[in-house]
């Protein structure tokens, strides 16, 4: 089955597809609930933190360009704001910035060709008998090495924010979960309904060490709540472990794992920028989502 997130006030939309029937019938029953209790629409603040990082990324590459030039013979590429949110933009940056590390400065034939103050100062940190040194030496000698790996640092930090965009209503709300705790898994999808449930899942008792079940807080999502999750990742299928299954096995309970997966993105490859722009955009403005059962 398919089914949408839509935004108000800008008819941006989204479309998924269920993971199989079961999840669709389940999806059709959480909608329906929604619809009734009126909190069908769900929020996200994550647009300020997004946007703090793209200005921040931004003005980090224009810092490091004030000194960059000379120690790689041209700048680190900036772009548009919005075009930060271009993987592949962000694959070249992180790229350049990690080959850079081992680009080999020539000391005496960058100062014939720059003579200027930062090419002096180079020469006089090394000894004459040392022609060339590899920039991710260079800048930990001229105290720049932080303001240069935050290059790195902030790419991922950007990439990490559309791996888990948190969304949720604005009131408490609880459904009783009808559906059978082996539709938990530990695969990775791009949109779940998340865990905010007062306990742990049984999967979480098992890592934590309550393996004679010593205490009664099991809630493997008895309750579905107003909060999911946007994953703008590749899809990825990862198997209960074997020990975990026998455990449960052991225990008498039917294996289940720590997410309640719901759909993917039909065309996310093709699409990433145009997807991560909704969210940020929307989530900036405020601007709820709805789900929509096609």
């Amino acid at each position: 089955m398919n089914f949408s997130l839509v935004f108000q006030n800008t008819g941006d939309s989204i479309s998924f597809h269920t993971l199989n029937n079961e999840i669709a019938d389940l999806l059709v029953y959480y909608v329906e609930n929604l619809n009734r209790l009126q909190a069908n629409k769900f929020y996200s603040g994550t647009g300020i933190e997004i946007k703090n990082q793209i200005d921040r990324l931004d003005a980090t590459i224009k810092h490091c360009n004030t000194f960059a030039f000379e120690l790689l013979d041209q700048y680190i590429d900036t772009y548009n704001l919005d075009e930060y949110l271009d993987q592949k933009n962000l694959n070249k940056l992180h790229a350049d910035w990690a080959r850079s590390h081992k680009i080999l400065y020539n000391i005496q034939e960058k100062r014939k060709k720059y003579q200027s103050a930062q090419a002096e100062r180079i020469h006089d940190l090394y000894p004459d008998d040392i022609a060339c040194v590899p920039i991710g030496n260079l800048i930990g000698k001229l105290g720049i090495e932080k303001v240069y790996n935050d290059i790195n640092l902030i790419i991922h930090n950007i990439e990490s924010l559309f791996s888990q965009v948190k969304f949720s209503v604005d009131r408490w709300i609880e459904i009783p979960n009808l559906f059978p705790t082996t539709l938990l898994t530990n695969n990775v999808s791009n949109f779940r309904l998340s865990f905010h449930h007062l306990g742990r899942t049984l999967h979480d008792k098992f890592i934590n060490f309550d393996h004679d079940l010593a205490f009664d807080d099991e809630n493997s999502f008895k309750e579905l709540l107003g909060f999911v999750e946007v994953r703008l990742n590749p899809f990825e299928t990862f198997l209960l472990s074997p020990e975990y299954v026998a455990w449960c096995n052991k225990k008498n309970k039917p294996p289940s794992g720590k997410f309640l997966n719901i759909g993917n993105i039909i065309d996310l490859d093709k699409n990433l920028t145009k997807y991560r722009k909704i969210i940020f955009q929307n989530s900036l403005q405020n601007n709820h989502f709805t789900i929509e059962l096609n």
